[in-house]
């Protein structure tokens, strides 16, 4: 009856009210761009969003309540992240250490010294190249400074894996992903079979190709979100792939919230080969003035 249909649409869940509506706004919108943010940027974000609807006691009572059910959670100092963050953070920890001393490595290590001493590469390349070689560890990191000739390494490593291929018995399956069409371009130019790790992701999905044979060389690993990162982790982790990630320090955060590749580096749980020596710069002024830029001394470099 109409009676009934009226009764059930009023029993439905409760409208927002406007101070909600605004705090979980500003909530989607600084947890999209970083893991963690004050309480001050949240309600400043919810003010603007609720002007002439929703006051500042409004947005801080229902804040107290959106802590209070544990859906964001403070990490002292004003700063805040979303229960979602942590999980993302954890699940890449956790899968990245369940994936220490698991795999056989390619080759070993005075095989990799042996091919690599006659190439023309900086000492933090060829170590570089030794580590995604010799590893036991599923997940490993490669983290260079802009200018560190990442693109030669990358070049270098692979000449290496495909070396590897015609030596072995062992199949190893390349697959490069990364997480700007720029980054994926530079990989093609390069050889390799590569695409953007949204559509890697969105493929998996579909059908999992991924299997113990496969080597995901994830270029960009810093600008990469927590989300996409714990869900390519958690789909190499489940496949036995291996995975290399290829990072600059200094290269502008993810768009997207979380810094995966600090977390890791901060927790000691990955490996990381670290090109410091700047090939792109032969200019020695240049060089002295480009090292001292990333130690973070810029009036000297000036």
């Amino acid at each position: 009856s109409l009676e009934q249909a009226l009764t059930i649409l009023t029993s439905e869940k409760p409208q927002k009210s406007d101070a909600e509506k605004a705090l979980n706004f500003a909530i989607a919108h600084l947890s999209e761009r970083e893991a963690a943010f004050t309480r001050s940027d949240l309600l400043k974000v919810a003010l603007t969003q609720a002007i002439g609807k929703a006051g500042l006691n409004e947005l801080n009572n229902v804040l107290d309540k959106v802590m209070t059910n544990g859906d964001l959670i403070s990490g002292g100092n004003e700063i805040l992240t979303t229960k979602e963050a942590v999980a993302f953070e954890e699940s890449i920890i956790k899968n990245v250490k369940a994936g220490i001393n698991t795999i056989k490595p390619l080759m070993s290590g005075d095989e990799a010294r042996k091919q690599l001493e006659p190439t023309h590469l900086t000492k933090g390349q060829k170590e570089a190249c030794e580590l995604i070689t010799t590893t036991t560890d599923q997940f490993i990191m490669i983290q260079g400074y802009a200018g560190t000739g990442k693109t030669t390494m990358t070049r270098s490593a692979i000449d290496t894996i495909r070396h590897v291929q015609s030596m072995t018995h062992e199949e190893v399956k390349l697959i490069a992903v990364a997480p700007t069409h720029q980054a994926v371009k530079e990989m093609r130019a390069l050889g390799i079979e590569a695409q953007t790790l949204k559509s890697f992701l969105i493929e998996q999905e579909q059908e999992a190709t991924l299997s113990k044979e496969t080597l995901v060389l994830l270029d960009e690993s810093s600008m990469v979100s927590n989300r996409d990162c714990a869900s390519l982790i958690q789909k190499i982790h489940d496949s036995g792939a291996r995975c290399t990630m290829l990072g600059d320090i200094s290269q502008h955060q993810s768009i997207e919230s979380g810094k995966p590749s600090k977390i890791l580096i901060q927790e000691g749980s990955i490996k990381v080969a670290c090109m410091d020596d700047l090939v792109r710069q032969q200019v020695i002024e240049y060089k002295k003035a480009i090292e001292t830029l990333i130690t973070g001394d810029i009036d000297k470099a000036l």
